[in-house]
This record gives C-alpha cells, sequence and structure tokens, in this order.
C-alpha cells in the first residue's frame, strides 16, 4: 500500500509540475509534445491488440460460444404475469 501511495503522490506532484515547466519554456509546447506522444501510444495500442488477437486465432463458428444456446431459459417456478389480488 506504501508502494501505491508513493506512485499516487508522485503522479499527482511530477504532473503538474513537468507540464507547468513545459509552459513556462514555451506556451505551445506541451501541445508540441504531447500531440505526437499520444498518436505513437495509440498506434502502439492499436499494435498490441492485433498481435494479441493473432495469437489467439481466427474465431470460427464452431469456436464460438453462445450462452443462450447451450442453456436455455428455465420457466419460472412462480407466476411472471402482473400481480393481481382480490380483496373481500
Amino acid at each position: 500500500m506504501a508502494a501505491s501511495s508513493v506512485a499516487v503522490d508522485l503522479k499527482d506532484s511530477l504532473g503538474p509540475s513537468i507540464g507547468t515547466a513545459l509552459y513556462a519554456l514555451a506556451p505551445r509546447l506541451p501541445w508540441a509534445a504531447g500531440i505526437p506522444l499520444v498518436a505513437i501510444a495509440s498506434v502502439g495500442l492499436g499494435v498490441a491488440i492485433g498481435r494479441a488477437r493473432q495469437v489467439s486465432g481466427p474465431a470460427t463458428a464452431e469456436a464460438c460460444f453462445d450462452a443462450e444456446v447451450a442453456r436455455p431459459e428455465t420457466p419460472a417456478a412462480w407466476s411472471t404475469g402482473p400481480a393481481m389480488e382480490e380483496y373481500s
């Protein structure tokens, strides 16, 4: 828990201070550094997802599992209609 707390504290203190330092150097520097970084990260994520799908193999009709087909609904033990009570 201590390591998690230290990581959160570093995130909360280093993030704003680095952003402020970049902004102090040039107002457009955070944007100029951030946009390419996000683009690279998104391409990397797409590549990682593509590799993970190739490792697991293509999905076939036999490989797909449908819970509704495998386990049909059983009838309820009670009435599913609206409650109707008669008062005398």
